[in-house]
């Protein structure tokens, strides 16, 4: 006899609020004002580190020897994935080409937001429309799925972003990168490639347009995370708790600066 499948378990993921700076604890709003002074102070030098750091297909394996307790979460011994360690490299050199393509900039400053996001999956190769019904993911090990948003959010929705990076892009650029990943991961407004899209959208927003483009290997650390960095961001769309996304990519730039094996400082 086969393995008998778990039954399906689909919980709806509601519309993540979208929050502001200004309304942040003051706790998580030096979280992020830390976290720019951090990334800004990247020397052209360093990001070029990064990159590099970042191509490398044994990147990975070099982080999973690291001390990466800081990325997990204390949920993270409950966390079921239904391919928890699976990679792909290539989606790296995806998000990095994209980058580099778009960049300075990406037209995420002077475009609206649907533009910016249009603009990404162009880079990407992927397709620009819209999915037009549900979508949810793949049933975990323990038959749990979740279905996102429906689609006559997506307009709305995106429009709405406009108003919020236009809002807070001078307040912080870490805060509004991580708020238009995650805003793009709660809504999931294509069929496939969502979490490329959010991903490429979050360094070019933290990107300073006088300095050469900079990548944050976020796909690389979510996969050494043991859902850690999924854990976060919902506790960020539903709880409206952004501090441990900061402490995230921060931890994540630390990891990642513990594994260069050349002794130029980023």
């Amino acid at each position: 006899m086969g393995q008998t499948q778990p039954p399906s378990r689909l919980f709806h993921v509601p519309l993540m609020p979208i929050p502001y700076f200004d309304a942040l604890p003051q706790e998580c709003r030096q979280a992020y004002i830390a976290l720019d002074r951090r990334l800004d102070g990247i020397s052209a030098k360093g990001r070029a580190r990064l990159l590099m750091q970042a191509r490398d297909p044994l990147l990975r394996d070099r982080l999973h020897n690291a001390d990466a307790t800081h990325l997990r979460h204390k949920l993270s011994e409950h966390f079921t994935a239904l391919n928890a360690d699976h990679y792909e490299a290539s989606r790296i050199d995806q998000e990095i080409n994209a980058l580099t393509r778009l960049w300075p900039g990406g037209g995420t400053a002077d475009q609206s937001f649907a533009s910016g996001v249009t603009g990404i999956r162009e880079a990407l190769r992927l397709r620009t429309t819209y999915r037009d019904g549900p979508c949810h993911s793949r049933k975990d090990l323990g038959g749990y799925q979740v279905l996102f948003p429906g689609v006559a959010h997506i307009p709305e929705r995106l429009r709405a972003m406009d108003d919020f990076v236009a809002a807070n892009l001078g307040r912080s650029r870490s805060f509004t990168a991580t708020v238009a990943m995650n805003a793009i991961c709660n809504l999931h407004p294509f069929q496939n490639g969502n979490g490329r899209t959010s991903r490429v959208l979050f360094n070019l927003l933290i990107g300073n347009p006088q300095l050469p483009p900079l990548y944050v290997p976020l796909y690389a650390l979510s996969k050494i995370s043991h859902g850690g960095f999924l854990i976060r961001l919902r506790q960020a769309q539903y709880h409206n708790d952004w501090h441990p996304l900061a402490d995230f990519i921060a931890s994540g730039l630390d990891l990642l600066c513990s594994v260069q094996t050349s002794e130029l400082a980023l």
